[in-house]
């Protein structure tokens, strides 16, 4: 195909900037890297198919936005990387320490970098090596040591050394962490702080031996998470449905977990939300579904309609309901019934 040639000059910033952004051809690019104007600049700085030649002289730019703009580039090379790691503005560091291409040798400097938040970029980036996650740990930056915790590459050693953590915001990180083992969320579960017992009640891993503990526990947040925790026991589950609170009730109502005979009780249950949640719930049988379509909340009456569980002399009620909600999405699930 011929190639069709533009004077740029007569463009305008706008139409050009937009042009940068494209996955136009490299020469164009390469004639945008030297506008006069930085941003249109910067918009080729940041396109991922900029020649890498490009991308090296705009890392030498004197405007830092432009230099910044190569700093996050996924495209960048770990040399220009390198160089940009030893730029004198610290917001150049911060996109440098972000980028996941950038080599580790280079984070292992920015994690001793002044500022703090290059130090926080590297502490968030997955290709930090574990020798400098193991250094954050024990950082006097609290900030810092959550990031280490959050990171997805952090290994068990290190979470498990933060789970001793003097501050309880790291240890609540650490108690939501899929990684951690059931030895330590038992460790956890008796932390003086509600939100970090909260977290491991919330947790997957937590054995169930543990989860029934926690069910004794006096706090909202412990008992909500409890609820809606698919892995809880169903003793502690019948337990919590008898709560006083409405939401804890609710959340038991919609768990996958509740035995059948609870959903029955549920399903008379004085609060709405509560019945609307047993509408919901997946494992709901037939009868309770049925006995729900009659509610007097047309919400509740509306959930049964959606519930894929609902029977079709079911569904064929609620099509002549007298809410106009109601019959629309017995309608939906009956076409869907038919496909």
């Amino acid at each position: 195909m011929k190639k069709v040639f533009i004077d740029l000059s007569v463009l305008s910033v706008e139409i050009l900037s937009a042009i940068a952004k494209e996955k136009v051809d490299k020469e164009v690019l390469t004639a945008l890297a030297e506008n006069e104007d930085y941003s249109i600049r910067a918009c080729v700085a940041e396109n991922p198919i900029t020649p890498e030649n490009v991308l090296e002289i705009l890392a030498k730019d004197t405007n830092y936005v432009v230099r910044g703009a190569v700093a996050q580039n996924q495209s960048t090379s770990e040399n220009v990387l390198e160089m940009l790691a030893e730029d004198l503005e610290p917001s150049i560091r911060v996109r440098v320490a972000a980028n996941a291409k950038t080599p580790i040798k280079t984070l292992k400097l920015l994690a001793s970098d002044e500022c703090f938040a290059v130090r926080r970029a590297v502490a968030r980036n997955v290709k930090t090596s574990q020798n400098v996650f193991k250094m954050f740990a024990t950082s006097q930056n609290v900030v810092i040591r959550i990031c280490v915790a959050q990171n997805p590459s952090t290994s068990v050693d290190i979470l498990e050394l933060l789970a001793s953590d003097e501050d309880w915001h790291v240890r609540c990180v650490i108690a939501r962490n899929k990684k951690i083992s059931p030895k330590t969320l038992e460790f956890l579960a008796e932390d003086e702080q509600p939100l970090v017992r909260s977290a491991v009640a919330g947790n997957q891993n937590t054995s169930e031996e543990v989860l029934a503990m926690l069910a004794f526990d006096k706090f909202f947040n412990v008992k909500s998470s409890l609820a809606s925790n698919p892995n809880t026991p169903k003793e502690v589950l019948t337990k919590l449905s008898s709560d006083k609170n409405d939401c804890i009730r609710s959340l038991v109502a919609y768990n996958v977990n509740t035995l059948e005979s609870v959903l029955e009780i549920l399903a008379n249950d004085k609060d709405a939300d509560v019945r609307k949640s047993v509408a919901s719930n997946a494992n709901s049988s037939e009868d309770i579904l049925e006995f729900l379509s009659t509610d007097i909340d047309s919400d509740v009456r509306a959930l049964v309609a959606y519930n894929a569980k609902t029977p079709l002399k079911v569904l064929e009620i609620l099509l002549k309901d007298k809410d106009k909600n109601v019959r629309t999405t017995a309608e939906s699930t009956l076409k869907q019934f038919n496909n």
